[in-house]
């Protein structure tokens, strides 16, 4: 019976399936199709189910790209800290600092690295000074901040400097303090500095707003609408920190950020005015409109609350293979039917299903579905709009930040590698919650590889690096000392620990924005 269904649905999508030339093709008479799906849409939620790829970052730069010269979309949202992405909309605006600057400072090097993104907002800059009768392009960031809140509570301070210096003399101590919070050592905190931080946070917002009219006469309204909005994260940050704290629900503490990530391109709307269109890129998990378990409301769900639904088009990018190349899904995963149509990169939009047919049914119901490289469970037809299918291998994308230039490799005697073979646990990254990631080392002639592969016995476990915390795809390692290397397609270091003896039993990760934040591994076979 579920085959039939699927045979069903797989008949229609080969009907109505629009093809793609592929994800990464220059010009745009493949994505014309985008006009009418996409029309009356003020928001389009852009979702991919697997970070750091080429392929996903190539077809979201392609996607804007034509929603801006053929449908008059002006403005990017991208899974980056609020407070942070302004900077790189400095550098959209024609301001006076570099691409690297930009995408170093403004977007977490997690993702502000890729070549694909450092790409697109190069190309943002370019298309402001060549259209300047076009609407200006702008940049913004709907997330909350995972490095913690430092870097929001020193802008929100720096606008009190402005408009009242007196006052924000008040808070440097807790500025100075709030540099070392994180999601993970915030428990260690006395209660008493918690609960100062918590109420600096709602002081600041309730300053901001009891002054708004003295305020933004000082600064501009504008500039007080961003400082204004900037300590509505702050206060975000806040309770997602008190959130984690009492539950140890990485679901509920999700659901914190993600509405914060709603609130803020509600606001990014509105600041942008009633002729604002905007394309918001992030992970499916944060666009989808079914709510994942009991606990995690996602940002595509608050969206439909804060906006209604009609207002937002949701685009879901998905693949057959990702980045284990044997990792191949099973026939009750929904990127296995996916693949059974004929066109091989497509986009398919399923608000066109027929009522009542079978193809609708079985779109309808739910199942396995990949993220990342791991598998939930979803219905398809409650969490998008539109899927964009690929069957292609997905490869990651190139790094093009790095702190270290190709001048700091040294070479090493290759018998030195092999005290570093084996499988490393990761025990805990900047992700919230316990992590199940593990790092194979493995020495190939005279280099050092990893990958993310293999689970705790040094055999492939699809459930290992859920987040891609580390590279997924055999990487080479960099030396830049006897025990520190670094990876040209990731933005970590690992550092191993001998012990006196020269035996590795250990060592630490640390990626290069959280530079100052060790992530213990401990060796496991």
């Amino acid at each position: 019976m579920m085959q039939e269904l699927a045979n069903h649905f797989i008949a229609w999508a080969n009907e109505n399936a629009h093809p793609l030339k592929s994800f990464e093709t220059a010009d745009f008479n493949d994505l014309a199709f985008l006009e009418k799906a996409v029309c009356g849409a003020r928001l389009v939620t852009l979702g991919e189910s697997q970070h750091y790829t080429k392929e996903f970052n190539a077809i979201t730069s392609r996607i804007f790209e034509f929603l801006v010269s053929k449908m008059g979309f002006s403005v990017f949202v991208y899974e980056t800290p609020f407070v942070q992405a302004l900077r790189v909309d400095e550098y959209v605006q024609g301001g006076d600092l570099t691409l690297e600057q930009a995408c170093r400072e403004g977007i977490t090097e997690m993702f502000g690295g890729w070549k694909e993104i450092r790409s697109m907002v190069r190309w943002m800059r370019e298309y402001n000074l060549t259209h300047p009768d076009k609407p200006r392009l702008h940049f913004y960031g709907a997330d909350i901040g995972c490095e913690g809140p430092s870097r929001t509570l020193a802008y929100i301070l720096d606008y009190f400097k402005v408009v009242d210096p007196e006052y924000a003399e008040n808070y440097l101590k807790i500025l100075k303090k709030s540099q070392t919070y994180t999601i993970f050592n915030y428990a260690d905190l006395p209660a008493e500095e918690r609960d100062e931080f918590t109420s600096c946070m709602a002081r600041l917002q309730t300053r901001l707003e009891a002054m708004a009219p003295i305020y933004a006469i000082k600064s501009g309204k504008s500039a007080w609408s961003r400082a204004h909005q900037a300590s509505r994260n702050a206060v975000k940050i806040a309770v997602w920190f008190d959130t984690y704290l009492e539950t140890g629900s990485p679901e509920e503490t999700d659901s914190v950020r993600d509405g914060c990530m709603a609130e803020n391109l509600k606001w990014i709307l509105e600041e942008e005015g009633s002729d604002c269109r905007l394309l918001y890129h992030s992970h499916s998990e944060h666009i989808r409109r079914q709510m994942k378990g009991n606990r995690y409301l996602q940002a595509g769900i608050h969206l439909d609350f804060l906006l209604g639904k009609e207002s937002t088009v949701s685009i879901a990018c998905m693949s057959y293979l990702n980045l284990r190349p044997d990792d191949i899904c099973p026939k009750n995963c929904l990127q296995y039917t996916l693949s059974q149509v004929s066109q091989e990169d497509y986009l398919l939009d399923l608000r066109n299903l027929p009522e009542g047919s079978k193809a609708k049914k079985w779109a309808g119901q739910e199942r396995a579905d990949r993220l990342s490289t791991n598998f939930t469970t979803a219905n398809v037809l409650e969490s998008y709009d539109i899927i964009a299918f690929t069957r292609r291998p997905l490869s990651e994308d190139i790094m093009e930040f790095r702190p270290y230039p190709d001048t700091a490799i040294i070479k090493l005697d290759p018998e030195i590698y092999d005290r570093y073979t084996g499988v490393y646990r990761l025990e805990h990254t900047w992700f919230p919650g316990p992590v199940y990631d593990f790092i194979t080392i493995e020495r190939h002639g005279d280099k050092l590889f990893s990958h993310s592969l293999f689970g705790a016995e040094g055999t492939p476990d699809p459930s290992s690096t859920i987040a891609e915390h580390s590279p997924v795809a055999l990487s080479e390692m960099f030396p830049i000392s006897e025990t520190r290397f670094f990876w040209k397609n990731y933005c970590a270091v690992l550092e191993f620990k001998p012990d006196a003896s020269g035996k590795v039993s250990g060592g630490e990760f640390s990626y290069y924005y959280l530079e100052e934040q060790k992530y213990p591994i401990s060796k496991v076979k």
